[in-house]
């Protein structure tokens, strides 16, 4: 934005602005004007004065782009939150799972849900950019005995009833893969009686559950 005033209130001013139009500077205006909505690039500005046929004072003005929006973050498994680090603007919109608040803070630590998380973070400047990723949580899974003989469990919290079980050995070959239920005391067992010694990956997928486990048969 370019705003053009005049310090001397008592003449009428043509403010010519070539490509973009010309601006009244009077009393109706409080001798001001604001032209936003411009490119970056050289402006030619003149100006005017009504009635002074002989006077015509002009300024090369540069517009450039503002640094495009940094932003980095950290996921927190743990404490279920996510750190950012943000710069490039002095105020940003944060939208989180559609969730939207302004804030000039340039360090955040924003809360997140167990299940899939989506962040975008703005300016209010388009040509800035967005930054925009998504964040899973995963509900707590606990796998035992391990080393296990025959049976293991799983312990899967939440309130998920069902979740996509796979095992694959270490040669990365499919053992199983089955939806169980989850029942109501979130333990699942697991029957590795006929499966050879060794090392084995569980893979468990729900919408709020996303883990993988290595459990060791001997």
């Amino acid at each position: 934005m370019i705003t053009i005033g005049a310090s001397d209130t008592s003449h009428q001013y043509l403010v010519n602005v070539p490509g973009e139009g010309t601006y009244n500077l009077s009393t109706a205006t409080q001798h001001t004007a604001s032209i936003d909505g411009l490119a970056a690039g050289n402006y030619e500005i003149c100006i005017t004065v009504s009635g002074v046929s002989d006077y015509e004072q002009c300024f090369t003005v540069t517009i450039t782009e503002p640094a495009p929006l940094s932003a980095s973050s950290k996921l927190n498994p743990d404490s279920k939150s996510v750190s950012i680090d943000l710069d490039g603007g002095q105020s940003y919109l944060i939208e989180l799972n559609g969730n939207i608040t302004q804030t000039t803070d340039s360090t955040l630590i924003l809360p997140l849900q167990t299940g899939l998380n989506s962040l975008k973070i703005s300016t209010d400047k388009d040509c800035q950019g967005v930054f925009y990723k998504e964040y899973f949580i995963s509900e707590e899974v606990l796998l035992y005995p391990n080393p296990v003989e025959s049976e293991a469990f799983l312990y899967i919290g939440g309130l998920e009833e069902n979740v996509d079980v796979t095992i694959n050995n270490s040669a990365g070959q499919l053992v199983l893969q089955k939806k169980m239920n989850i029942p109501s005391d979130r333990l699942i067992q697991l029957d590795l009686s006929q499966c050879a010694l060794g090392v084995y990956f569980i893979t468990l997928e729900a919408p709020t559950v996303q883990s993988q486990l290595k459990v060791v048969k001997q």
